[in-house]
């Protein structure tokens, strides 16, 4: 081997060599911190708009998308009523301070490197905030709302904004929320409520709120995602663990084996009961803003919660349930789900979807029990009633268009 070519093979060497160290120089360190996520593609192929903010856009991860740009205007006149709100209790600088203060720390909470300069960042986090704090007051003293009010006044358009607020990429971390609140008003006594207990007034009402701010105690709230994943999973009783499970089969098949359904009682989504051959199941409403609630509770569970995958874990059972228009027809029959949707098939098919490409871990199933005794008692002898005269009912049923309930 000639010296050129050794030393042109060296030099290639040297520059890999190089190229790499830099490379590893610039990696961003991996935080333990971070709690607001993209939403991973393959779940996001399953139906991208359920995932994709409407009309505003909150954090980094949207930020300055064109079809989102006429919400920016009503941002800035909440952010001057935010400010006008604090009076003499805080400044705008005040503002400013704290969030460059928290920069490190809010940057630490996404799951990815934020490519905006620290100017740009803490005008965007300002924004933003001002924006859902001033909301979240607005709603929670409706009768001081002025006639003028761009969004409050228009509930087709708090509807939409509410459910952008509740989308994974769409959020802030809650502590820098309530800084800034309390920071403006936490002497305010005309604002008698924490920033924590409005904020679950807006997405959930005054149900079982002093249950949730108890469970919040010792676990603390990351961003409203996580605070509507708590208010659900604070109405779950204990689990245990099992190593295997066996799904059972559909609600029509269930009932093909001589188990009967009933309405239970529990306002929880975990409140199943089996028991003598009947099943008893929880009320659930199924429309598509639901579906996108609960495919971004189960996208956060999916990022960061899967060994205590709850909303993941009742889907998954719930579809296990749902298979088939006769199912939809049975359930609906029985006033265990109800739809406003386009026939029985769409709500069937909207269940199956939303658990398409989730990861369920058998030994953690929250539903391993339920699943466990279905399963032997349609083993049990003599337990099957006569097949085809329920399929024949069912089908009628279905295309005399039974309504719900």
């Amino acid at each position: 081997m000639s010296q050129s070519v050794s030393a042109e093979i060296q030099g290639s060497q040297n520059w890999v060599v190089t190229s790499i160290r830099e490379k590893l120089q610039n990696l961003p360190p991996l935080s333990s911190t971070c709690w607001i996520y993209r939403v991973p593609d393959k779940l996001k192929r399953t139906n991208e708009e359920a995932y994709t903010p409407r009309i505003v856009s909150i954090g980094p991860f949207h930020h300055g998308k064109e079809k989102l740009q006429a919400m920016e205007e009503h941002k800035l006149r909440y952010l001057d009523k935010f400010v006008k709100r604090m009076e003499d209790k805080a400044s705008l600088e005040d503002c400013v301070k704290v969030i460059e203060s928290r920069e490190e720390r809010i940057r630490d909470s996404f799951a990815e490197r934020i490519d905006m300069s620290s100017e740009n960042f803490v005008l965007m986090i300002l924004t933003d905030s001002a924006f859902i704090i001033e909301l979240l007051l607005l709603h929670s003293h409706y009768d001081s709302i002025d006639d003028t009010d761009p969004i409050c006044k228009k509930p087709w358009l708090i509807d939409d904004v509410s459910r952008d607020l509740s989308l994974l990429e769409n959020q802030l971390p809650l502590f820098i929320l309530e800084e800034l609140f309390n920071l403006a008003f936490g002497s305010n006594e005309d604002i008698a409520d924490s920033f924590l207990k409005i904020s679950y007034k807006f997405f959930v009402g005054s149900e079982n709120i002093n249950k949730f701010l108890e469970h919040t105690l010792n676990s603390g709230v990351q961003h409203f995602v996580d605070l509507l994943r708590i208010y659900y999973i604070t109405q779950a009783p204990e689990r245990r663990s099992r190593q295997q499970v066996e799904f059972p089969i559909s609600a029509i098949e269930l009932l093909e084996a001589g188990i009967s359904f009933k309405k239970g009682k529990s306002k929880s989504l975990f409140g199943f009961e089996f028991k003598g051959g009947v099943l008893k199941m929880p009320y659930f409403k199924i429309d598509y803003r639901k579906e996108t609630l609960f495919r971004n509770l189960i996208a956060f569970e999916q990022c960061c919660h899967q060994s205590n995958s709850y909303i993941t874990d009742y889907v998954n059972f719930l579809a296990c349930l749902i298979k088939s228009t006769e199912d939809v027809w049975l359930l609906a029959r029985k006033g265990i789900i109800e739809h406003r949707l386009g026939s029985h098939a769409e709500a069937a098919n909207l269940i199956q979807n939303m658990c398409k490409e989730t990861l369920v871990l058998g030994g953690k199933f929250y539903f391993a029990g339920l699943c466990e005794k279905l399963i032997v008692y349609c083993r049990t002898p003599n337990c099957f009633t006569t097949m085809r005269t329920i399929k024949s009912y069912c089908s009628c049923a279905v295309d005399l268009q039974i309504s719900i309930g």
